[in-house]
């Protein structure tokens, strides 16, 4: 097969004809990644597609030489051999997102970008403003894809750039959440509330942790945190009423559920735990009450249907 000056496969990964495995696997995943030919960073299918052909091939030592014998030498001459490959490392620029090939270590701290003469740093330390960001945005799509392994390792990275980003903490603890991971979930969700209290989520998953965890006074401390910044949601004064209950204090939980059932009055579940609070401060009157009210919001609920049957039957 004679390629003659079309595009190789080590064009396309933009690699020199003898990089090692590392180096072609190092480009690929720059290409994919950092430089954003991903269709899910900004890329085209096209340019994916390309990528992952040659990679494909490069990156399998076999396939790559069985390539490499259907391809011309790069210098026909007599007695040519090829040289000795000494790149190390591949820096994207952090300002015009050039690649640079750098095979001295000792010089990284003064190599500059060949296209706009920006310093480069080694990958370590490279100002990558994008790289918490990129972290965080993978992130969010395996999260929606719900591949919530993946998504925690995306928001661990963003969490390690920028530790004083609250919402990388927050998603941290909603993908360990859903992984059932609790304690290391109540960590992250604790550390966004702390960066950002005034913040309405951080506090109501907060209160979520806590509750799941069986922490009835802190997640009531969070959920009524969370009441300030939004003092109309039913969910959050469900939460913090149910929190009441747990705790015996059954007048705090009262209160909060009539201030809620006075925000949504046709909402079956205020009714449903007020009438349990209700029973278990032994008020049977305004506990039948309430489940009469519960009845009639929905004639065929279970729960309620077997809190009456049970208060009608003869004591």
């Amino acid at each position: 097969m004679n390629h003659g000056r079309q595009k190789t496969y080590y064009d396309v990964l933009q690699v020199d004809r003898y990089a090692s495995q590392a180096v072609i696997q190092g480009a690929y995943r720059a290409l994919l990644k950092t430089a954003r030919n991903h269709p899910d960073l900004g890329g085209t299918e096209a340019d994916a597609q390309a990528i992952n052909e040659a990679f494909s091939v490069l990156g399998n030592p076999e396939a790559r030489r069985d390539y490499d014998r259907q391809l011309e030498p790069p210098h026909p001459a007599l007695g040519f051999q090829p040289p000795v490959v000494r790149t190390q490392y591949i820096l994207i620029c952090p300002s015009c997102r050039k690649r640079n090939m750098v095979d001295d270590p000792a010089a990284l701290d003064r190599k500059k970008c060949g296209a706009c003469g920006a310093v480069l740093l080694p990958p370590r330390r490279m100002p990558m403003e994008n790289d918490h960001a990129r972290a965080f945005r993978m992130g969010i799509y395996l999260f929606d894809k719900g591949l919530m392994d993946r998504s925690v390792r995306e928001f661990e990275a963003a969490v390690r750039l920028q530790p004083k980003t609250p919402k990388y903490h927050y998603w941290l603890g909603r993908s360990l959440y859903q992984m059932r991971q609790y304690p290391r979930s109540r960590q992250a969700f604790q550390a966004a509330a702390t960066l950002s209290p005034q913040r309405f989520h951080f506090q109501f998953w907060l209160g979520q942790i806590n509750y799941a965890l069986g922490n009835f006074h802190d997640a009531a401390l969070a959920f009524a945190a969370a009441q300030k910044a939004r003092p109309r949601h039913a969910p959050t004064l469900l939460r913090l009423a149910s929190c009441y209950f747990h705790l015996g204090d059954y007048r705090r939980a009262v209160r909060v559920l009539e201030h809620a059932i006075s925000r949504e009055p046709t909402r079956l579940q205020l009714y449903t735990l007020l009438g349990v609070v209700y029973l278990a401060s032994r008020n049977r009157s305004a506990a039948l009450q309430a489940f009469q009210h519960a009845e009639q919001i929905n004639p065929g609920d279970a729960t309620t249907r077997r809190y009456l049957s049970m208060m009608n039957r003869p004591q």
